[in-house]
C-alpha cells in the first residue's frame, strides 16, 4: 500500500511546517490530529489546540510518496531546514524532540552547509558514481569536480552549473536564496518548464 510523508501547516502560513508524519491517508490522519488536540497533552496537541482556538485552520501537504518512505529522515531534514516541528522522539510520547519557538529563525543558505555536510553514496535517487546529501529539505547530488544537481519535492530536479565544486555550491546558495537574481531566474524557468511539461521535472 502506498505511504505518504505529509507535513501539517496553517493555511495562513503554508511554508512553515508544524508536524511531519507518514500515513496511507494524510487527509484522514489530519482529521485525527485535530480531534486528538482537544484532549491530548503532547506539545503537538497543545500547539494545534492553541492555533485552532486562535482561529487558524490546519492543512497538510504531501512531501513524498512510495512503498518505502523514511519518516525519520524527513523529520530530521525538515527540522534542520528551520521548520518548528512538534514531533517527538517516539511519535507522540512525552519527550519532545522539537518544540514550537515563536522566535524561531530559519537557517540561511550558505556554502558551509555543503562543505560541512556528510555526503554519501547509494541514497535514494542517486545515479552511478554520485554522492548525495539532504540539506534543509533539499536533496543534492554531486559527481566529479564540478557537477551538482538537486531535487526538491515541489520543484523536481535541477542541474546547477559551476567551473568547480566551490562555484557550484555558491550558485546553489544564490539559486535557493529568495530575492537574489539567480533565484528569480530559476523561478521563471521553473514556471515555464512546469507549464510546458509538468512531468519533466520529477
Amino acid at each position: 500500500m502506498l505511504n505518504h510523508i505529509y507535513a501539517i501547516h496553517t493555511r495562513n502560513d503554508p511554508d512553515t511546517y508544524l508536524y511531519v508524519g507518514r500515513s496511507v491517508d494524510p487527509k484522514g490522519r489530519l482529521a485525527q490530529h485535530i480531534t486528538e488536540s482537544t484532549t491530548g497533552t503532547t506539545t503537538k496537541c497543545k500547539v494545534f489546540s492553541a492555533l485552532i482556538k486562535q482561529g487558524e485552520q490546519l492543512d497538510y501537504i504531501v512531501l513524498d510518496s512510495g512503498d518505502t518512505v523514511d519518516e525519520d529522515l524527513w523529520v530530521v531534514n525538515m527540522a534542520g531546514s528551520g521548520h518548528p516541528l512538534t514531533n517527538s522522539k517516539a511519535g507522540d510520547q512525552e519527550q519532545e524532540l522539537f518544540t514550537l519557538d515563536p522566535d524561531h529563525v530559519k537557517q540561511p543558505w550558505t556554502v558551509d552547509l555543503f562543505v560541512d555536510a556528510k555526503w554519501e553514496k547509494g541514497l535514494m535517487r542517486c545515479k552511478a558514481n554520485e554522492w548525495s546529501v539532504w540539506i534543509k529539505g533539499v536533496q543534492f547530488f554531486r559527481t566529479g569536480q564540478s557537477k551538482l544537481r538537486m531535487w526538491h519535492v515541489d520543484y523536481g530536479t535541477w542541474e546547477i552549473g559551476g567551473f568547480d565544486m566551490a562555484m557550484s555550491y555558491k550558485n546553489a546558495v544564490e539559486m535557493l536564496t529568495t530575492g537574489t537574481e539567480r533565484h528569480k531566474r530559476w523561478m521563471k524557468s521553473y514556471k515555464t518548464a512546469s507549464a510546458l511539461r509538468p512531468d519533466a521535472l520529477m
